[in-house]
């Protein structure tokens, strides 16, 4: 990396093999890093600013040396005594086409390598396909945490909702953020174009304004003499910290330091003279009052209301009881009470908007797994979810392709499932190639070792053609599988859940549902991970143990499974007045009584 020669970028100044062991000697950064500043407090949105400028900079400049950082992270971000950002460890660099034939590789283009939490999707989907723009989605994660103080969530709340910033920080940071790197920002210098229109603090209300023409002296039509310079006292970390991978010099505790932050190109606006137009001012000056609405009297009104001379006296005759009491009917019907509105419909997904997608939750994301089972998961052009995944299972340790939500009590969760093979025709070829509901117990709450999951899902298992199979492993119950024929590689799906009890349904080309498998589990989770799965070749991964199988996407096989799902509805189950208890309890409930408020009752169709 010493070809990489830049202000914002540690210098490397030799490398080589001394015995069995390689080295590299580096510039000496007096500082501490960006992870420190983070953990002391937030930092200012005028620090942002200037920080990312330095970080745009350093990313282009190894950008257009066709070197892609790899590992933007707070803990690569030096920051010296006068405040100048150095990215550093250029360890996980992978040298793009164009730089192959002047410098050597660093990191094997098919391994995943990186910090999960700061790792665009492809890297660990699609490794031998990342390009530079893997580093602007490292640098948008970067950019939230300075921001906002903390990473971003799965599901996207702008920073603008969470620390008092610049609202247009929060477009900046979600097209960063975007999973598909075509629409992420093309250059680390756009970016960086980008962020210095944004403030330093929330500006005000919008207002009208006059518009001064450009002047040439300035991007933003202000005189060069007119940017002010912003200068802040940073206390650098320097009582108990210890050199570490950032190669960054230990230090006895100094006087405060001051870190000088390039300023914006844009000032912070001046507060308001004139009213918002846009919003109602708390007090409205001469307004007069309306005829038709009585207004009470004030200390400075002239006319202060008179009060009425002529009180109104009580009645003197009060109402006598009826001597004569209604007896109540000894044998009343109980109204039905009111319904309570639905709190799970809102987590319905009919996949219109291509959007939808960032309102669930990727098992690979959210337990910082390195590698994802999806191949392809996107909404298409009709308005479905595709998902193809690559060989992945879901048994024992092994964790599949799966995304869900998350909900707490009694639920079901309903859907439309249509598999073919991996070129979307015929039915899967593959053993093991299943799409449909996943049922889980989130991890670390206390459960057995072990995945504990329900699974309904169409396919193809040992034999050719199509079947509903379902799967489950949970704490108290015995591991079970069963499946049954069904006559098209299309149904609707359904699993509820009612107290400690599971109930499977499903309904075919038939258009009539069934109770497929009753399932029950003293320890059932009092909340569960819903949502929906793909496996397939599972005759590929159970040849792996779970360590080799989880380190890295499996490639090879024989992977044919294409799934569409059209929706994805969630209901609570309204159990009628009357019906058998206990409801978990084996054979406590007819099918024909379930029906009654499973199965398409509970659909939302």
């Amino acid at each position: 990396m010493a070809a990489l020669s830049h202000p914002n970028i540690v210098s490397i100044y030799d490398a080589g093999i001394a015995g069995d062991r390689f080295y590299y000697a580096m510039e000496l950064v007096e500082g501490t890093s960006l992870r420190g500043l983070l953990t002391a407090r937030k930092l200012d949105p005028a620090a942002v600013l200037g920080m990312v400028a330095q970080l745009c900079d350093a990313l282009a400049y190894a950008h257009a040396k066709g070197v892609i950082h790899r590992d933007v992270k707070p803990e690569n971000i030096l920051v010296d005594a006068a405040g100048r950002v150095k990215l550093a460890d250029f360890g996980l660099a992978r040298l793009t086409m164009e730089a192959t034939q002047r410098m050597p590789a660093l990191t094997g283009t098919l391994e995943i390598l990186g910090t999960p939490r700061y790792m665009a999707p492809e890297q660990m989907e699609r490794p031998k396909e990342v390009d530079h723009r893997a580093d602007l989605y490292s640098l948008g994660v970067v950019i939230y945490e300075m921001l906002t103080g903390e990473a971003p969530s799965d599901v996207y709340i702008p920073p603008s909702r969470k620390a008092p910033v610049d609202a247009r920080w929060d477009a900046i940071v979600r097209k960063a953020l975007s999973e598909s790197p075509d629409r992420r920002y093309g250059s680390a210098a756009e970016l960086k174009e980008e962020t210095s229109r944004c403030t330093l603090r929330r500006p005000p209300s919008p207002r009208v304004l006059s518009t001064p023409p450009r002047s040439p002296a300035g991007r933003m039509g202000l005189p060069a003499a007119a940017i002010a310079l912003l200068v802040i006292a940073v206390v650098l970390l320097a009582r108990g910290w210890k050199p570490g991978a950032q190669h960054v010099a230990s230090m006895p505790t100094p006087a405060a330091p001051t870190m000088t932050i390039p300023p914006p190109d844009e000032p912070v606006p001046a507060p308001p003279t004139t009213p918002d137009p846009g919003r109602t001012p708390d007090v409205i000056a001469s307004a007069p009052p309306d005829p038709a609405i009585p207004h009470p009297a004030t200390p400075t009104d002239p006319t202060p209301v008179t009060p009425d001379p002529a009180p109104v006296t009580p009645d003197p005759a009060p109402v006598t009881p009826d001597p004569a009491p209604v007896v109540p009917d000894p044998t009343p019907v109980a109204p039905d009470p009111a319904p309570r509105p639905d709190d799970l419909i809102a987590l319905d997904d009919e996949f219109k908007d291509k959007k939808s997608l960032a309102s669930w939750t990727r098992l690979s994301v959210a337990e910082r797994l390195p590698a994802d089972r999806f191949d392809r998961l996107e909404v298409d052009a009709s308005g479905s979810l595709v998902m193809v995944p690559n060989p992945n299972v879901w048994y024992g340790e092994y964790r599949g392709a799966f995304l869900y939500k998350t909900i707490e009590g009694d639920f079901a969760i309903t859907t439309r499932v249509q598999v073919s093979g991996r070129d979307g025709k015929g039915t899967p070829d593959t053993i093991g190639s299943v799409a449909g509901i996943l049922i889980r117990a989130p991890r670390g709450a206390g459960h057995a070792a072990g995945e504990e999951f329900v699974f309904h899902g169409l396919g193809r298992m040992e034999a050719q053609g199509t079947c509903l199979f379902g799967v489950q492993t949970l704490p108290t119950a015995k591991p079970w599988s069963e499946r049954a024929a069904v006559d098209a590689p299309e149904a609707e799906l359904q699993v509820a859940r009612l107290g400690t009890r599971l109930y499977l349904l499903a309904k075919g080309t038939e258009g009539r549902w069934r109770v497929q498998w009753k399932l029950r589990d003293a320890a059932l989770p009092k909340t569960l991970q819903v949502g929906l799965a793909a496996c397939t070749d599972w005759a590929t991964v159970q040849r792996l143990t779970p360590k080799a199988y989880e380190s890295r996407i499996v490639i090879d096989g024989h992977p044919d499974l294409l799934a569409r799902v059209d929706w994805v509805h969630f209901r609570r189950p309204r159990v009628p007045a009357g019906t058998a208890l206990p409801l978990d309890a084996p054979g406590a409930i007819p099918d024909a009584d379930l029906l009654g408020f499973l199965g398409g009752a509970a659909s939302g169709e």
